[in-house]
């Protein structure tokens, strides 16, 4: 009945870093190339928290009553294995997860917090973050960003498709401003759903990404999905880079 946003503790080799600290805004004239690349060897630690509430309109006799939740947290580690082209391929390792729930998501909170741990997922990407190869599927992860073919600006807006829950969604995407990541040269995204009725983001869904290596930076929002009439599913994620 019930399918979980589990991309963030198995499938995200474009992870997240810390809060931005106060910086000089750059000049809305400049423009940036943002692609995604890197040396074989880089390594980036994460930190995904993310919780999640069921709202169910009529529930079913025999079944857990509410209210249904579930907090997960999931430690993870990304390295950039080899590059070919413009094409590079990612080891994701997902060292420790921690999940708790109530009502119907008791039960998938233990199965994640038994079977997520220690799982290696194998992801490439080309130089637009697209997936790669012959195996080549969109991740179940609103953050895994696509950007343009030519440079970008503040105010500049390109268009993507992203899986959210099982729901394919067409994305706007808009080049807010450039800021400092913990001294890191930044672009923030925004990201807004696009004509979905089973897929709205509630509150902000925004992206730091890294201007020299396409990676994001930061990463945070409040989504809601239909799972199925009157089953609705509200997610908040919050992630962060730890080394």
């Amino acid at each position: 009945m019930v399918r979980v946003f589990l991309a963030a503790i198995a499938l995200m080799s474009l992870g997240a870093c810390s809060a931005p600290k106060d910086g000089a805004e750059s000049p809305s004239s400049r423009s940036v190339v943002l692609r995604l690349k890197g040396n074989p060897g880089d390594s980036y630690g994460y930190k995904v928290d993310l919780n999640l509430e069921l709202k169910v309109e009529n529930e079913e006799k025999g079944t857990p009553k509410g209210p249904h939740t579930m907090k997960l947290a999931a430690d993870f580690v990304s390295k950039l294995e080899k590059t070919e082209g413009d094409v590079t391929h990612w080891t994701i390792t997902n060292e420790k997860s921690m999940a708790s729930g109530t009502g119907l998501l008791e039960r998938q909170a233990v199965e994640i917090a038994k079977n997520q741990s220690n799982r290696v997922v194998k992801k490439s990407y080309d130089a637009l973050g697209r997936p790669s190869g012959p195996n080549a599927s969109v991740d179940d992860n609103p953050f895994e960003v696509s950007y343009p073919e030519g440079a970008v600006k503040p105010g500049s807006v390109w268009s993507g498709k992203i899986r959210f829950n099982g729901i394919d969604v067409v994305t706007n995407y808009r080049l807010v401003k450039f800021d400092k990541v913990d001294g890191t040269d930044a672009a923030q995204i925004d990201i807004q759903f696009v004509g979905s009725e089973t897929a709205k983001v509630l509150e902000p869904l925004e992206l730091w990404v890294d201007v020299a290596t396409g990676r994001p930076l930061k990463g945070h929002g409040k989504i809601q999905t239909q799972l199925q009439p009157g089953v609705n599913l509200i997610s908040v994620v919050e992630m962060s880079r730890v080394s």
